[in-house]
Parts: C-alpha cells; structure tokens; sequence
C-alpha cells in the first residue's frame, strides 16, 4: 500500500490497558489536523502487541514501551521513532522531521556516526534520541563537554541540565562534571 500510494508508514504500537495509548487515541487521534496531517502523509496502521497478530509483528520491532511510533520509508526502512504521548502539536511536529530527509532520527544518527559532534547538533539528537526512548548518559556528556561555563547560564542548557541530570533514575551527568 505504501509504494502504490508513494507514502511513508507509521506503526502505532500499543496494548488495551495502556493509559498513554489511551490518551493518545482520545485527545490526539480525534484531533482534526492531526488525522488530516496523518492521512496525508502517511499509511498508518495499528499492532496491538498483546494480541495475536500484533505478537507476531511485535517479535520483528521488540518494541517495549507503549505507545511507539515507528515511521519507516515505503521499503519498511526506519525514519524515525517516537515513544510516549505528545500533544497535537508536537505530534504533527514528529511527524513533519520524519518526512524531512535531513531531520528524522535516522539522518542524526548516520550524522553522528560519522563523528558530528557540533554543539547545536548534539542538543537537537538529545531531544530526538530522548523521543525515540534511546537516550545515554553519552551523548548528554558530548553534548555538556561543547559548552563553557558560560554557557550554562543559558536558559537552553538550564532547562538540558534540569531534564536530563537523570536519565531512566540514574544520574548520566556527574556531579563533579565541570557544569
């Protein structure tokens, strides 16, 4: 379907008792600009992980935390993923760098693979690899390592330090980090 209708997929990943799946398909899904946005652009399906076909296909991605959004290319290639729930807003915006072939997740990862290490691209694949649940202590230390003392004093790096001080309750910045 995908490659007839020359459009990207999104997989929702997610079971019946999920509150976040829930909040997701009562307040985001309903919303007008978001299914518009989405039919557009997308060819959307479903998998329910808990159920029998939805196990099957959940063995192929190992998702493990609900709901996920996997965007993949019309060759079932990986864009981009987004784990959790979002507004309206933002989950458009999810959906706008995922069709931006310099913005998705999978572009900032062969960037950073091949040793992109500038202090505004970190920032940005802090917050992406954050969305996409693969964050690591790692890349927030790279990221602190490009700022001066002054820098920290920046709303930006304040609001960085105050998210991501811990990380999954581990502390992924130290406190002895020149912070």
């Amino acid at each position: 379907v995908a490659k007839d209708e020359n459009k990207p997929i999104m997989l929702y990943f997610h079971f019946d008792q999920c509150g976040s799946c829930i909040k997701m398909e009562k307040n985001v899904f309903t919303d007008p600009k978001v299914a518009e946005f989405y039919n557009k652009n997308f060819v959307s399906f479903e998998i329910n992980t808990r159920e029998s076909d939805g196990i099957e296909t959940n063995k192929i991605y190992n998702i493990k935390m609900h709901p996920t959004f996997m965007f993949l290319d019309e060759n079932g290639q990986e864009l981009n993923k987004i784990v959790g729930d979002f507004s309206p807003v933002d989950f458009i915006n999810h959906a706008k760098n995922t069709l931006d072939p310099e913005k998705n997740l999978t572009y900032y990862k062969q960037l950073y693979n091949q040793g992109e290490r500038n202090s505004d691209f970190l920032l940005d694949f802090c917050y992406r690899l954050n969305a996409a649940n693969e964050l690591d202590s790692i890349v927030i230390n790279e990221y602190l390592d490009t700022q001066s003392k002054n820098d920290f004093k920046k709303v930006e790096n304040i609001k960085f330090i105050y998210e991501f001080m811990f990380h999954k309750h581990n502390a992924c910045i130290d406190y002895s980090h020149n912070a």
